[in-house]
């Protein structure tokens, strides 16, 4: 992460263990989309200049995580389409 370029986009997607209790995550539809609304001030192992933004949603009865970092902060508008392009390519099937 350390060594990303301002134009660098890092996109993780992480599935939730199913567990008893717990909050749930909203549910959404294809395709997922990065939105301003979704950065975080600061994430524990992001970089301070860094941009992060998170979505936590559910999609056929399964919780994801999906994290994206992007190697400058702000971010530009341009850069958030970009990773909202390789995001519209996500399918979960099962």
């Amino acid at each position: 992460m350390r060594t990303m370029r301002r134009t660098n986009v890092f996109i993780v997607l992480l599935e939730s263990a199913r567990a008893g209790g717990g909050f749930s995550y909203p549910v959404a539809k294809l395709p997922i989309r990065i939105r301003r609304p979704d950065f975080l001030p600061l994430f524990k192992g992001v970089p301070p200049a860094h941009a992060f933004a998170r979505r936590l949603f559910s999609l056929r009865s399964r919780r994801f995580q999906l994290w994206v970092q992007f190697g400058i902060r702000p971010t530009p508008v341009a850069l958030i389409h970009d990773a909202n392009r390789v995001l519209a390519t996500l399918r979960i099937t099962r």
